[in-house]
């Protein structure tokens, strides 16, 4: 919310245009710092309330490698969002950030959404048994233990010492952050340049071996059938159909329609019919 506060004042979201702006909204930082301390699990608020529950249950199942990924997200998320980020917004230099001169803290709507998560963050941080008694062996977990406290602020303090001594390096500027992206936007270059390389080649090999070994003896298999349909078939159901027109034709003439010219062929087929016989 209290980023949200920024961006919408301000119009600008990226950290090195920001900077001195805990003049100009001095509550909008408060209630951002409630929250960036509440998410770090700093005493006093919320999240050292739910962190030492999950550290307590982790500590009797016996789960170390868990509870060492807890502390390592602790000590991350206080780096970054406890320090860096409201130590640049609120307190960087005025100098590179002239939105500082007109800004202001947000309309009264949004500053009561952060006032009412606030008091809650703080309410829960401050009588942790309110969120106890919502939960199953409430008595098991003692939140507000000496060891709990001492552990806690000796792994701020270390991660404090830390970002001072790399404050230099971790001065914000116009960039490019590496993210998860990286990894398939690398894998997809590698897999491009596969493709374009050797998957390309194989591709043109088995496209010339198919044009050899496929397409022409098909096409000269082809061209064999059309020769054999247009002169085999073909030229014998022509010539087929000629000769028909052409014995048609002679019935045709035959038939005159006089019965003198029927009765004498076949009287001309019998004698003709005779004159086999008797020679064979």
């Amino acid at each position: 919310m209290g980023v949200g506060a920024v961006v919408l004042q301000t119009g600008r979201a990226r950290l090195y245009e920001l900077g001195g702006l805990w003049r100009a909204m001095p509550r909008t930082l408060v209630l951002t710092m409630v929250g960036a301390l509440a998410i770090s699990g700093l005493p006093l608020v919320s999240g050292f309330v739910s962190k030492s529950i999950v550290i307590t249950a982790l500590e009797q199942a016996h789960r170390p490698g868990l509870e060492m990924v807890l502390m390592l997200a602790s000590i991350g998320t206080f780096f970054s969002v406890g320090i860096k980020l409201p130590l640049y917004i609120f307190f960087g230099r005025t100098g590179s950030a002239p939105c500082a001169d007109t800004a202001a803290d947000p309309p009264w709507n949004m500053l009561l959404a952060m006032v009412l998560t606030a008091g809650l963050t703080l309410a829960v941080g401050m009588f942790p048994d309110l969120l106890q008694r919502l939960l199953p062996f409430a008595a098991s977990s003692r939140v507000y233990s000496a060891q709990h406290v001492s552990h806690t602020l000796q792994l701020l303090a270390a991660t404090a010492i830390g970002f001072y001594i790399l404050r230099r390096a971790l001065v914000p500027g116009p960039g490019i952050l590496l993210d998860v992206d990286w990894l398939y936007r690398r894998g997809a270059a590698q897999v491009m340049r596969l493709c374009a390389g050797p998957i390309n080649r194989i591709n043109d090999w088995v496209g010339e071996l198919y044009q050899r070994a496929g397409v022409g003896p098909v096409q000269q298999a082809s061209g064999s059938l059309t020769h054999f349909d247009r002169r085999g078939i073909d030229g014998f159901i022509d010539g087929l159909a000629r000769h028909t027109l052409v014995i048609g034709d002679g019935l045709r003439r035959i038939q005159t329609g006089k019965i003198q010219h029927y009765i004498g062929g076949a009287v001309i087929f019998f004698f003709l019919l005779m004159i086999i016989v008797m020679l064979y």
